[in-house]
This record gives C-alpha cells, structure tokens and sequence, in this order.
C-alpha cells in the first residue's frame, strides 16, 4: 500500500506528513530539517498504535523545535503520548464533533477503554527517530 501523503502547517512552514512509508528497519520515524526545500516527516508503517502515536508527536516536535536535544524531544513526546491515552475517548469524539467530514466516513468509537500501563515504547532495535 502507498504512503498517505497530508500536507500540514507547522511553526508556519508547510510540511508533508506521510504515514505508511518505508523506512529502514532501525528507525520508526524521519524528519527532514526546517530548512529543507521539500520538509518531509516520515512515519513507518510498521508504527501502530500508542507507538503511531509516539513518533508522529516526536517528529512534529523535531519540525517545530528543530534544536531542542533528542532526549527532551522523546521525553516530552512520551509523556504528551500517555496523557492523549488517558483521555483517547474524549480526544476522538472531540475530534469527530469539529470535523467537517460527512458522518460515513468519521472513524467509529471504539467499544474497549485504552489500555492501561502500556508505555508505547518500541523494540530495542528501533530508533525512534532518525534525528
């Protein structure tokens, strides 16, 4: 299946966001620099769930804050990923509530509450981010 490509705004500057792409087995995720012509992030399509969610935050955190450390960008990605979690239920019905997708084709709720105590975190041979 072909990556989705979304052209999305960040720290005023226009990005490509493409999610399912194929990446090199070591890393989740790229980012190409702001000051690249073509500002590409890049999620894997091995990347799912609460690890999806990881990287796409950790990556638009890169793009926007380029020279914050790699160690206060996963940090941060981490926790903000646990907080989205906690209220994954409110954040999807917010989301579906401003949408201005017709109603067939809003994601549908999801029965089960979100697990608890799953940190997200990768296996040990991924990055998460190339960066």
């Amino acid at each position: 299946m072909a990556p989705r490509r979304h052209r999305i705004s960040i720290g005023g500057q226009r990005w490509t966001l493409e999610v399912g792409a194929v990446l090199p087995r070591d890393r989740w995720a790229d980012c190409d620099p702001p000051t690249a012509r073509r500002r590409l992030i890049r999620i894997s399509n091995a990347a799912t769930g609460a690890t999806f969610l990881d990287c796409v935050i950790h990556e638009l955190i890169h793009a926007r804050w380029w020279a914050l450390c790699e160690s206060e960008v996963k940090e941060f990605a981490e926790e903000l990923t646990a907080v989205l979690r906690l209220f994954s239920e409110q954040v999807i019905d917010a989301m579906e509530e401003d949408s201005d997708l017709p109603r067939s084709r809003k994601r549908k709720r999801r029965s089960a509450a979100p697990r608890r105590g799953s940190s997200g975190s990768q296996p040990k041979s991924r990055k998460n981010s190339a960066s």
